[in-house]
């Protein structure tokens, strides 16, 4: 009864009335509300602010402790600022809700902690010695309750609360190892692992959640790099009136899920699933009187949450260049949601994004190999591996086609309709000739018939056979005159190719490609001398932005010690500079710059930092390979940014310096720092030169907000210290370009 009125008081004092979401027209969540200090307050004044605090016990020297700080404070703002985490939405008020359940018998330690929302498919938790506790939507996705959640919880504020980070920070480099990375922080020891469960499991029980969610929750750590769900996948699932698939293009058996309770951890930080589940076995024997809570919010919130972070992953698996599970995962939702507009437009993502990727040869990036699959969705992964690139040209305009027909009115699917169109009017591999003008089943039909009557068989016998689908079935790869069920594809498009709207389009498409190729063929019979003027006249035209403003989003700096490690205090004097040159020299070339930095972004609030976070997703999707044409995921969002700024045109930009011949500034950013993606990605595009003495580098990658692309990169590399007369001189030189 006592139970029963602090849970009801609990649910009315954090506002239990659950905003209902539609999922049918979902929206990716963003951050809303003001802005935390966590994310306001620049590195530096968080660097001074922990170090005047001064150092807490510990075994660590001076020398340690402020290397500690500086590398950790570093590191955590790379995650706080990389396009990767929320504040304020939905996922991030109900974990902090589950924590404060947790913790309502300390009230202080509550006070001290915060939480966001990171969105990444790892299933994962992790927090930090400053108090900040990540949780990612990947978790959120797999779980079964909201105890489960709570376990996690009490698991990673155990690590907090014991110090862990800044142990094990003595640990690793004591060893050498340590390299100023989140993951190094959190790469907690054996002992630590399991004393964490340990202190975590007392703050679940005396929150009074059930233990029979406990040992459940490793099973859900094991089993984490599967898909959320497991539901067989039927070899319908592509079929429709005008489309079909013989049942011989998909795998005769299954593939087994190869998890391992019991590996071999000698090697590994922390102890594997079959140890932790034994040693939780035993903590739970020192409890009685458990309490049978497995929702305190209700199944109705958590099953909200948890959709929340599944439709989230879709749009992450798609930002990452993971289309073949974004498909499975759109699949497993739709069984709940069928009538969904975001699952229905990220399905035509897809499959224009695997379309772009077949013709380029390169969908083993975005689909899973033979040796990779596991568990049911190795149906889809291995069907869309194995089709040629007239198969799945087909099957993409089948699907797009569709969706755009039961969505008439639909922007993004109608942009993507068209892009696909376009697609095909340029492939080799797609020619309206080509396709039959009857469905698989009406031409399957035909062929019945005319082999009975070449055979002389009854047609009444062909009837009894049963249905033209059962009769299809029993068929693989038949080759009768003119067909052949294993060119399936060949009969699915036959209303579009009479579609004369399509047909205009197509080659509309058709007759532009002819008339670049005709332009092409002009330049091969130029002399050499004309050539020349030619390539010239490209290489002035290639960089002219064609307008007088530009978006400057968050530009970078590293200056480098001469051991390769940062500099971190040079780092953030040397990016302040930088920023103000930039706009201080393109508005001595007539050029006008608007800032999205960490600086206008504290400035201006949460609708700025949600125009970063789109902008560094918009190159994290773009840099997963360059050379394929994808759609931009937020395509809608960075049109009302261009409407905002008055241009499509947004500019990322690092400076680099070092002074040392053996080091190569790029190895050590990727190698050390840049775990997270975003927005560093970009630095794969630009391979550094190794140059005697001292080096500083200038990239710059410009994108084009409508086309959705790399407008081009430019790379500026010189033996100059980074004084201002250098910058200067070398943006002048730059933005000369931009101008032409």
């Amino acid at each position: 009864m006592i139970q029963f009125f602090s849970t009801t008081i609990l649910l009315f004092l954090t506002g239990i009335g659950i905003a209902q979401v539609d999922f049918n027209h979902y929206k990716s969540i963003t951050s809303s509300g003001s802005m935390p200090a966590d994310f306001s307050m620049d590195t530096r004044g968080k660097i001074q602010e922990a170090l005047l605090k001064g150092q807490p016990e510990s075994e660590l020297s001076k020398k340690e402790f402020k290397t500690f700080v500086y590398g950790t404070n570093y590191a955590i703002d790379e995650i706080l600022h990389s396009g990767l985490v929320n504040y304020g939405d939905p996922l991030s008020k109900y974990v902090e809700k589950v924590a404060k359940k947790l913790l309502v018998n300390e009230p202080e330690l509550a006070s001290k902690l915060r939480f966001y929302i990171l969105k990444s498919n790892e299933t994962n938790a992790f927090s930090t010695d400053q108090g900040i506790l990540f949780v990612t939507t990947g978790l959120i996705s797999q779980l079964t309750s909201e105890a489960q959640l709570a376990l996690v919880l009490g698991h990673e504020i155990a690590h907090y609360v014991e110090k862990h980070t800044v142990e094990s920070f003595k640990f690793e480099n004591s060893r050498d190892r340590y390299d100023r990375t989140i993951v190094q922080m959190s790469n907690y020891s054996k002992n630590h692992e399991l004393e964490a469960d340990k202190i975590g499991l007392k703050y679940y029980y005396d929150a009074g959640y059930s233990n029979d969610e406990v040992l459940g929750t490793f099973d859900i750590l094991l089993y984490s790099y599967l898909p959320f769900d497991e539901i067989e996948m039927p070899l319908t699932y592509w079929n429709t009136s005008q489309f079909f698939v013989p049942t011989n293009n998909f795998p005769d058996k299954k593939f087994p899920i190869k998890a391992i309770e019991d590996y071999d951890d000698k090697e590994s930080s922390h102890p594997n699933i079959k140890n932790r589940k034994l040693k939780m076995e035993e903590n739970l024997g020192a409890f009685a009187n458990w309490g049978e809570a497995k929702f305190f919010f209700g199944e109705a919130e958590f099953d909200q949450m948890r959709d929340i972070a599944r439709f989230e992953s879709i749009r992450t698996d798609i930002l990452n260049g993971e289309l073949g599970n974004a498909l499975y995962s759109i699949f497993l939702l739709e069984q709940k949601y069928p009538n969904s507009t975001f699952l229905k437009e990220k399905k035509a993502h897809c499959y224009y994004d695997l379309l772009t990727y077949k013709l380029n040869s390169t969908t083993g990036k975005v689909l899973k190999s033979k040796s990779e699959l596991e568990g049911e969705s190795a149906t889809l992964h291995f069907f869309l591996k194995k089709l040629n690139k007239q198969a799945l040209n087909t099957l993409s305009i089948r699907i797009i086609y569709d969706l755009r027909k039961d969505m008439p009115n639909n922007k993004v699917v109608d942009l993507i309709y068209n892009r696909t169109i376009k697609q095909l009017a340029y492939s080799k591999d797609f020619e309206l000739d080509q396709f039959a003008k009857k469905s698989f089943s009406e031409s399957y039909e035909e062929y019945l018939l005319k082999k009975a009557a070449k055979d002389s068989i009854p047609q009444d016998s062909i009837v009894k056979q049963g249905s033209k689908y059962d009769r299809i079935r029993k068929k693989k790869n038949v080759n009768y005159g003119d067909f052949d069920s294993s060119s399936f594809y060949l009969y699915g498009i036959g209303d579009i190719i009479q579609d004369s709207s399509f047909v205009q389009l197509y080659k509309q498409y058709k007759l532009q490609q002819s008339d670049e190729e005709v332009e092409e063929s002009k330049y091969y019979a130029l002399s050499n001398k004309e050539k020349q003027k030619y390539r010239q006249k490209k290489e002035e035209e290639k960089y002219a932005l064609h307008t007088n403003e530009f978006i400057l989003v968050q530009p970078m700096a590293v200056n480098f010690n001469k051991n390769g490690s940062i500099n971190y205090d040079k780092s953030f004097d040397l990016e302040e500079k930088y920023a103000d040159i930039i706009v201080e020299m393109a508005h001595e070339e007539g050029l006008k710059t608007y800032s999205i930095d960490q600086r206008t972004v504290a400035k201006d609030g949460t609708s700025a930092f949600n125009e970063r976070t789109i902008l560094f997703n918009f190159l994290n999707q773009i840099s997963n390979d360059d050379a394929v044409d994808v759609f931009p995921l937020d395509y809608l969002e960075l049109q009302e940014i261009k409407n905002n700024y008055g241009t499509n045109k947004a500019m990322f930009t690092i400076v680099e310096t070092i002074n040392n011949k053996q080091i190569n500034p790029m190895v050590v950013i990727l190698g050390t720092v840049f775990v997270f993606p975003a927005p560093y990605v970009y630095f794969i595009y630009l391979p550094t030169r190794v140059m005697n003495g001292n080096l500083t580098e200038m990239d710059f990658i410009m994108l084009d907000l409508d086309q959705g692309k790399i407008d081009f990169v430019i790379q500026e590399v010189f033996k100059e210290p980074t004084r201002k007369i250098n910058l200067s001189a070398h943006l002048y030189h730059i933005f000369k370009q931009f101008k032409k």
